[in-house]
């Protein structure tokens, strides 16, 4: 019976170290619930981008089943959401003087709506994440020394193995001294040839045609304006300039009256880079190179940024 007692006491004791153990190499922190808010004001532009926030981040999709403004007021709405499980949420409102201000809830880990309809009647809450914690650096382990003895010293010193081989090393550079002259005459000799070209090139240059340089010098200002845009916050879409920002890893282009038109999935960068984004509920290519933005439909052929071919 003791000897029985013993045990359920140690297994017990096991167990307690086993979770303490665990629950160390956790961490957890919260973050709260993400909300969306929609009122009678806002236009159909500013719902769109809404729509590729929620593609984007939640990979839920959006359908506009009904939309009607009057005045500048947003009067009737029906907005169908598609989750990644292929759940349907759907918020639909109307009033004739402007709709109530509604809100979209979603958690940002599961990445599902928890809540549609007015602002008035959702708080949103924390969502507790569970991290794990980084594991420990391994202690550096120094390297080992190992020591000789060189019979040839006089007094019979022990010096470190790194020595040896310097004193090794400078017995085969003595024995390298004349190919390595001989590699540098031929050096000397590919370098004359090289200035040889570069003075039978610049002769050929200074041939050239006023056209040509003309020519030339297009491409260069051509360059030197693309760096400036850099400079400026400003992309070109079909020749034309735009500013834009960027916010929480994302690019949001602007027109001149600064209305979002275009959201890229990544902060631009010095780096080309393409991808997938989103146009009136449609999806297109994408590509960035030097500050310039292409969009291309699904067929591959060139669009403007309504989506239009051109």
């Amino acid at each position: 019976m003791k000897l029985l007692t013993l045990k359920s006491k140690l297994l017990s004791a096991g167990i307690f170290l086993v979770f303490f153990a665990f629950a160390k190499a956790q961490s957890t922190t919260t973050i709260k619930e993400k909300e969306y808010i929609i009122t009678a004001s806002d236009d159909r532009s500013k719902l769109l981008v809404m729509t590729d926030l929620f593609l984007i981040d939640y990979g839920i999709q959006s359908i506009f089943k009904g939309y009607q403004a009057r005045k500048g007021q947003l009067v009737d709405l029906e907005l169908q959401f598609i989750q990644s499980d292929q759940s349907i949420k759907t918020l639909k409102t109307e009033n004739a003087k402007g709709i109530e201000a509604h809100t979209v809830v979603v958690n940002p880990v599961t990445k599902q709506i928890v809540y549609i309809g007015p602002k008035s009647g959702y708080t949103a809450k924390t969502v507790t994440v569970v991290e794990a914690a980084a594991p420990k650096p391994e202690a550096e382990t120094k390297p080992e020394v190992k020591f000789v003895l060189v019979k040839e010293l006089p007094e019979q010193r022990i010096i470190t193995e790194e020595k040896a081989d310097e004193i090794k090393n400078n017995k085969q550079l003595e024995n390298e001294i004349v190919p390595q002259k001989a590699q540098e005459a031929k050096t000397n000799v590919s370098q004359l040839k090289a200035a040889e070209a570069k003075t039978q090139k610049d002769a050929v240059v200074l041939e050239m045609s006023v056209e040509e340089l003309a020519r030339m010098k297009a491409n260069e200002v051509k360059m030197e304006t693309e760096n400036s845009y850099a400079l400026k916050n400003v992309v070109i879409i079909n020749s034309k300039a735009y500013q834009y920002k960027l916010n929480q890893g994302r690019t949001f282009v602007l027109d001149e009256s600064g209305r979002t038109v275009l959201v890229l999935p990544a902060e631009l960068s010095k780096q080309p880079f393409s991808g997938t984004i989103s146009l009136n509920r449609l999806r297109y290519q994408f590509s960035l190179r030097d500050n310039v933005i292409s969009l291309f439909n699904g067929a591959g052929e060139p669009v403007d940024i309504t989506g239009k071919e051109l």
